[in-house]
This record gives C-alpha cells, structure tokens and sequence, in this order.
C-alpha cells in the first residue's frame, strides 16, 4: 500500500515540477515530420535502395552522435573546427515537394557554441531564398531547398517555428 501512495506522489510531483517550470527542451528528433504534418504536400524522401547519399547516409531521417559522422557532416556547415567538435548530435531529413527540401540540424554541448554557429552560418549562408536557419538554445536548424515557391518549404518552416516557439 506504501509503495502505491509513494508512485502516485511522485508521478504527481514530477508532473506538477514539469508544469510549474514551462519549460520542455526541444531536441533534434522533434524537427522530424510525419505524413499528417506535412499535409499531403510533401512527404518523406525515400531511400531509393543502390543509391548512396551524401557521407554515406544510411537512412531519412537520420540522427546520430556518431563522432566521425558529427566530424564530417558539421564541417559541411560550420566552417569553425572547434565548434564542430562542440556539436553532440546532428539530424539529417529529406522531404520531397516540388523539389528536394532539406533539415538539418545540429546539438551543440552548450547554448554559447550553438550562438556562435548560428552566427557563422548566417554569414555563410547568405541566399535567405533558398536558405533559412533557425536557433533555440542549444539548436540549430538549417532548412535549405533547390527550387523556389515550394509550397512544401512553407509547411516545413510553420512547423519548425511552431516548435521553436
């Protein structure tokens, strides 16, 4: 009987902590949509079996803290060596509109490091058309696309501001 009053208070006081602090922390895996939240403009990009990706991918989505993979796949996008290191895991995510659209994003170990690559990235990556980046805390999350007015890049950058909200 004990055992049960002491699961019940914890499950209360952890729910009401969670609650009181209005706060959830976004991870990568959240920046990964499903069918019904891309409203049947877009969907997933799928693997064509044969056909490699880029640093040999295995998978859409794709999220990994490989170090190796961390290594090659940050360097692509940060162009400082010492925040690449700093990034603990990154998301890979192709979805088909009109053209191929891409997520990628990054975890960096802290809140400062994410702020500096998010500021490199900026400048790097100056076609806001074809290019959009977005950062919270210790994420960042570079929606890229090929081709313009894709009504799918629309629907994709909703629901990665509505996440970031």
């Amino acid at each position: 009987m004990n055992f049960r009053i002491t699961v019940v208070f914890c499950l209360l006081f952890f729910s009401c902590m969670k609650e009181s602090s209005g706060s959830t922390r976004t991870a990568l895996a959240d920046f990964i949509f499903d069918e019904e939240a891309l409203q049947e403009v877009c969907s997933v990009y799928e693997k064509i079996p044969g056909r490699s990706w880029p640093l040999d991918i295995p998978a859409n989505p794709y999220i990994t803290s490989n170090r190796e993979f961390l290594d090659r796949f940050g360097s692509q996008l940060v162009s400082d060596p010492d925040l690449v290191e700093s990034i603990t895991s990154a998301l890979f995510s192709l979805y088909l509109g009109a053209d191929e659209i891409g997520i990628f994003g990054l975890e960096f170990e802290n809140e400062n490091s994410a702020l500096k690559a998010a500021e490199i990235m900026k400048s790097d990556y100056t076609d806001k058309h074809r290019f959009k980046l977005f950062h919270k805390g210790n994420i960042i999350i570079h929606l890229w696309q090929n081709t313009a007015d894709d009504p799918c890049l629309e629907i994709l950058q909703q629901q990665i501001e509505n996440l970031l909200q």
